[in-house]
């Protein structure tokens, strides 16, 4: 007798990379309005591929931290509010996120391989993460 296993999915494989800057905003927790002050903004983009590349890594780490410093040297220093694409008056972290998930989500990172998510964090233990349309929140 032989035994069927159901087939599985090719496994995706991830890699986690963050960097951080220092900026201001004049958001409090709710949103709401507040003093300006100032944040360690920590980033965390996650990529993937369905496979691993020549050397068994999924993309090449040291590039894509490139790629984000490279985004978030534009906010190193400011005031969020006063960027262009954040300044609506508020610049929470999701909005950074959300800003830096689009930034990163049309960049070359290799065959096959992918932004899955952008996750910001101002206050210890609490992040934001932007996820690509049509993806499931995890």
């Amino acid at each position: 007798m032989s035994v069927s296993l159901p087939r599985r999915s090719p496994p995706t494989y991830e890699v986690r990379v963050e960097c951080e800057f220092r900026a201001s905003h004049a958001v409090d927790a709710a949103g709401g309005a507040a003093t300006l002050h100032e944040h360690r903004w920590r980033t965390a983009v996650r990529a993937g591929s369905e496979q691993l590349d020549g050397i068994a890594i999924v993309v090449d780490f040291r590039r894509l931290r490139r790629l984000i410093e490279e985004q978030i040297a534009e906010l190193e220093g400011t005031t969020l509010e006063r960027h262009p694409e954040l300044g609506d008056g508020r610049a929470h972290a999701s909005d950074v996120a959300d800003w830096l998930l689009g930034r990163l989500s049309t960049a070359d990172l290799g065959a096959g391989v992918r932004v899955l998510g952008v996750a910001v964090t101002c206050d210890p233990g609490i992040s934001y993460e932007a996820l690509p349309r049509g993806e499931p929140a995890s």
